[in-house]
């Protein structure tokens, strides 16, 4: 099995157990909304550390203890609801959003060069993990969408999570979000789920393109 087909497998199987997870309930804007809140603080208060977060690879111990800390983390300038149960996938994607926010805004790249490339599956190795499988297949479905529409991208990366606006954003890249599932499968994303992938592909992309490090 090729790692390609490997990872759609992989991204097909997460984005329905996340949809499952993510039925309407109350006050999930408001729950999505805190997480951001949070990922946004850590992304400046704790830079260094969410910066080699996003250097590692996720089946690493190193990452888990790093990823725990940062959503551990509760001091006069972050605080995250108790509440609100840890998914390293949803928090992941909050912090990515949170970083291309802080990176580019509205400055990022326009476009994607076709020879860009992040090689972030370069940093796993055969056989690959659970674990890996899933994040290169969200990062690889991210980046079809961030170079496919990065306009749309970056205007549902700026919008709050739970508004009518990045509702708007959602249905314009609809047609994309399938077409970026490989093998035709249809699935149902969350809307977490798709905002973290596509906040990674953006912004792993627009380091790759201005070369910025990460």
């Amino acid at each position: 099995m090729t790692l390609f087909r490997s990872t759609s497998i992989a991204l097909a199987a997460l984005l329905a157990s996340q949809a499952a997870m993510a039925q309407p309930r109350p006050a999930a804007s408001e729950a999505r909304q805190s997480v951001a809140d949070f990922a946004k603080c850590l992304s400046t208060s704790k830079a260094e550390r969410v910066n080699e977060l996003v250097r590692l690879p996720v089946d690493s111990a190193q990452y888990r203890r790093v990823a725990q800390r940062l959503y551990e983390t509760a001091d006069d300038m972050c605080v995250v609801d108790g509440s609100l149960r840890y998914n390293a996938v949803l928090f992941a994607g909050a912090l990515y959003d949170a970083l291309y926010t802080r990176d580019f805004g509205f400055g990022g790249p326009g476009t994607f060069p076709e020879g860009v490339n992040t090689r972030y599956a370069d940093r796993y190795r055969a056989p690959y993990s659970v674990d890996a499988r899933q994040a290169i297949a969200i990062e690889q479905f991210g980046e079809c969408v961030a170079r496919a529409e990065p306009a749309a991208s970056r205007l549902l990366l700026l919008s709050a999570p739970g508004s009518s606006e990045e509702g708007v954003q959602l249905a314009s890249l609809k047609p994309r979000l399938a077409a970026c599932v490989v093998n035709g499968k249809t699935v149902e994303m969350s809307k977490g789920v798709v905002r973290g992938a596509v906040a990674e592909g953006m912004y792993r992309l627009s380091h790759a393109t201005t070369g910025k490090s990460l």
